[in-house]
């Protein structure tokens, strides 16, 4: 459905029309009427669409219209439709097909007033604003700027509290209708709910113009919702106004405001009475000044210990029954009476207080909906005083119990109210107003309703002031106190004030030390600052265990931000240093922009630089490196790591080691210093550094036994690892084997790494460990030797050295193939005789044999067949002297 009014007249009648239209344009109301078509083109498809797409119909009779088809069949078709029909009463008679709807009259040419305008929007269920009609053509003309405070309201900031919407709910001046809502600038669906909650607290038959109890009265009801509390209160009086029968015509301006904070009732009623003067006035509703909506005052409004006796006594009633308050005066202002509201919400749990629907004035014979109303009864026969107790009874009043002002009632039927009150009297006796209020005012988890569940909520409310002493008392006295009982007590609650002070620290350091993440919330609510240092003795005592997750360290963040981070975290890091998870605290405070410059300074003076590459370790350019770095005293490797090209930046060689330390931490493999063609590996001071860094200090030693080894095995790693490795070992005063245990494993990722010179420490050291890295030295050994062309008895050491490693055959194949001599037969017999001869005693073609089972999986066939045929010849010429043995020997050939 559109958002247009369609206007339907007769031709005669368009200078009428033209003026409606712009009266109605005026008010914010889209109008199309048919001022461009032909008489003959009326009934077009484009009349059928605008009156199918239109919001409400206007029809204007006139003698005119009553003659025109055209406005019987638009007509006929706007009821077929179900669309709202507002007849004006231009000239004559009303037509036939709406005899049955409340014309307007609008007779010698006046247009109509602001109730039928007020009435067009609630039919089309909130009419857009516009400052246009629209012709017949399609195109809008501009008729008016528009009516303020019409469309839905703007949301004003007036010190929490905002004007979230407003209806008026009347009826028409002169009219034979109904009372409902005629203008609203809510919502369509909000306005059914406020129609709804009005006629549900509408007072029945009207009070006479003056009479007793008559009007003005205030209503008030709230409700909560997700961005925190919603207020409505309506104000109630005579319009001045008369309908068609000549009877005064009643009003209720609803007023709907969002707070977060619960609103004084009196401050409501006096800012309803001001708004419903301004739209009596223009039509239009303000929004709130700052400041003139608040929570009530509770010294104020219970001053004085009667009226806070009776403001406790009429509270614990209001949770078992609907109270009507019997007014002293004939007609009580709305602000007197609610002031006496004021006082007796005070004494309610908040969440009892949001579920209240109250009113200051009814005629109703019930409450009604309401849980407190002022009003007057109906005289009954045992109203009055009861003879034995001298004190006035509380009788009914439909579903209500009446008390009188100043007059406390008596609660023998009630035995829960009973309770309530009396331990409420006590803690007023104990506290002050204001703290047993504020206690009441951070009670907001209630049942939804009142009822028996609510009365035994708001006696446990009650009850956690009583106990909150009681458990103080025993933990300053060291008795066993279970754990439920110290949260029961804190839960939703400040301790200031309520306690003692010794009480008071007793229960924080029950929790910090024996609770949980979720405790720490209480205790930064209630903090103490000489509760600091306990907060370090159990920081560092979790961390030994493990016991810090990050729902504890969110949880702890919020307790440094309320006790101040320079008064918690500097003695912490004094205490233990920025072992982990000091850091991860720490950066979590500079992200919530907490105040810490004294712990800067402390971590960037000289003396802490172990301290201050602890925290940054690990880190990279991320929020806590970067406030540490903003600092004009920081080091150039921390402002090189916060910037977003740290692994690029050139340093001098110990700035680049303690940059790289952070990156190999961070998982940066490699780090600059580290990777291939980088000049850093090879100096000595760099690699220095680095030791001193990494395996001087126990923060570092794992991260870097994790992190060096996959560092120098990545095929991108520097060239001089092993170097590297070696001016480590040079520079550990400790020999640290970690080194030498990284050094095995990057020998065997990287075997080729063993030409490079300069590492025979660290080379030598790993052979001796580790069995494998002992064969690929002993291989390469035997490779350069053999490709050296080294004496003959030399290249036997190392061919024998490696057959004793079991180095593999293919790799001692490949080293062996460099040796200028692989090739000829000649120097590779005597290469057999030279090794047999070490291998093993006896004759010589034992040594033979012995040498050539060694050798002749090294050689090419051909060069082996060769070599076989060498030896044989050579065995023939000994056949005379070693037969046996050289048989021997012509069977190991035959066998090759």
């Amino acid at each position: 459905m559109g958002e247009h009014v369609f206007i339907s007249y007769a031709h005669d009648d368009v200078a009428y029309v033209r003026k409606l239209a712009g009266h109605l344009g005026d008010s914010g109301v889209p109008v199309w009427f048919d001022h461009s078509i032909n008489a003959g083109d009326r009934w077009t498809t484009t009349i059928e669409r605008q009156i199918e797409d239109c919001a409400v119909f206007v029809v204007v009779m006139s003698e005119a219209a009553r003659s025109s088809k055209w406005v019987d069949r638009e007509v006929i078709l706007a009821d077929r439709l179900g669309k709202p029909i507002m007849p004006l009463l231009l000239s004559g008679r009303g037509l036939l097909a709406v005899n049955n709807v409340q014309h307007h009259d609008v007779t010698d040419g006046r247009l109509p007033d602001n109730s039928f305008v007020a009435s067009i929007r609630v039919h089309a269920g909130g009419v857009a604003v516009l400052t246009s009609f629209v012709g017949a053509d399609g195109t809008s003309a501009q008729v008016g700027d528009g009516a303020a405070n019409s469309s839905r309201a703007p949301r004003v900031d007036t010190g929490g509290v905002r004007l979230d919407g407003w209806a008026w709910w009347s009826k028409p001046a002169g009219t034979y209708g109904d009372y409902s809502i005629l203008a609203s600038n809510a919502a369509p669906d909000e306005i059914g709910e406020i129609r709804r909650e009005t006629e549900s607290f509408q007072p029945g038959t009207l009070p006479a113009v003056g009479g007793f109890g008559g009007f003005p009265w205030a209503t008030f009801a709230a409700t909560t919702g997700d961005s925190g509390l919603l207020h409505r209160v309506w104000w109630w009086d005579w319009t001045g106004d008369y309908d068609a029968t000549g009877r005064p015509i009643a009003g209720a301006l609803c007023l709907c405001l969002a707070a977060d904070r619960p609103l004084s009732y009196e401050a409501l009623a006096g800012y309803a009475r001001l708004a419903w003067q301004r739209y009596l006035d223009d039509a239009t509703v303000p929004d709130p000044a700052p400041g003139q909506l608040g929570k009530a005052r509770a010294a104020e409004v219970l001053a004085g210990d009667a009226l806070a006796s009776w403001a406790a006594s009429v509270a614990a009633l209001t949770l078992s029954t609907p109270v009507r308050v019997l007014p002293d005066s004939d007609s009580p202002e709305p602000e007197q009476t609610a002031r006496l509201f004021d006082a007796v919400a005070a004494l309610l749990p908040r969440g009892i207080t949001v579920l209240l629907q109250l009113s200051t004035g009814t005629l109703d014979d019930t409450n009604g909906p309401f849980a407190i109303v002022s009003g007057p009864v109906r005289p009954r026969p045992d109203d009055g005083l009861d003879p034995a107790l001298k004190r006035p009874r509380p009788v009914r009043a439909g579903n209500a119990v009446t008390v009188r002002p100043g007059v406390d009632p008596d609660l023998s039927d009630w035995p829960e109210s009973r309770s309530y009150r009396w331990r409420l009297r006590r803690l007023l006796e104990r506290y002050s107003i204001g703290v047993v209020v504020r206690h009441l005012d951070e009670a907001t988890e209630m049942p939804d309703r009142l009822g028996r569940e609510a009365t035994t909520a708001a006696l446990a409310v009650l009850d956690s002031v009583s106990g909150m002493a009681g458990v103080g008392r025993d933990l300053v006295l060291d008795r066993a106190v279970d754990i439920g009982e110290v949260r029961a007590v804190v839960a939703g609650s400040r301790l200031a004030e309520r306690v003692p002070v010794r009480e008071h620290e007793a229960i924080l350091r029950f929790l910090l030390v024996e609770g949980e993440a979720t405790d720490l919330r209480a205790v930064a609510a209630n903090w103490l600052p000489q509760l600091a240092d306990v907060f370090v003795e159990v920081f560092e005592r979790r961390a030994a265990r493990g016991g810090i997750d990050e729902s504890w360290l969110e949880s702890a963040a919020g307790l440094v931000r309320s006790a101040g981070a320079d008064d918690v975290l500097l003695p912490l890091l004094r205490r233990m240093g920025t072992v982990f998870p000091v850091p991860d605290l720490l950066a979590r405070i500079v992200e919530q922009g907490i105040p810490a410059d004294r712990i800067r300074q402390w971590l960037l003076s000289p003396d802490r630089e172990a301290d201050l590459i602890a925290a940054a370790t690990g880190r990279g350019p991320d929020p806590l490196v970067r406030w540490l770095a903003d600092d004009p005293q920081a080091p150039s490797w921390l402002r090189s790591l916060a910037a977003p090209d740290a692994a690029g930046a050139r340093l001098p060689a110990a700035d680049r080691a303690t940059l790289d330390l952070m990156l190999l931490v961070a998982g940066h493999l490699p780090p600059p210093g580290l990777a291939a063609g980088s000049p850093y590996a090879g100096d000595r001071d760099y690699a220095r550094r680095l030791t001193g860094l990494s395996l001087g200090d126990h923060r570092f030693e794992r991260n870097l036994r994790r992190a060096l080894p996959r560092a120098l095995m990545a095929p991108a790693a520097t060239e001089d690892a092993l170097l590297f490795l070696d001016r480590m070992w040079e520079g550990s005063e400790a020999r640290n084997p970690e080194i030498i245990t990284t050094a095995v494993q990057v020998i065997t990722a990287r075997p080729e790494l063993l030409d490079r010179p300069g590492a025979a420490t660290v080379i030598e050291l790993a052979a001796a460990r580790d069995e494998h890295v002992r064969r690929v030295v002993a291989a390469r050994d035997v490779g350069h030797a053999a490709r050296a062309d080294v004496p003959l008895t030399e290249l036997t050491d190392m061919i024998e050295g490696a057959a004793r490693a079991e180095v593999g055959v293919a790799e001692l194949r490949a080293a062996f193939a460099g040796w200028p001599g692989a090739g000829d037969p000649v120097r590779i017999h005597q290469l057999v005789v030279e090794l047999g001869s070490r291998l093993t005693g006896g004759i010589e073609p034992r040594r033979v044999h012995a040498g050539y089972r060694v050798v002749a999986p090294l050689l090419a066939e051909e060069v082996r067949n060769r070599l076989a045929a060498r030896i044989r010849e050579w065995a023939k010429e000994q056949e005379t002297e070693f037969g046996e043995a050289l048989e021997l020997l012509r069977e190991g050939l035959r066998r090759r």
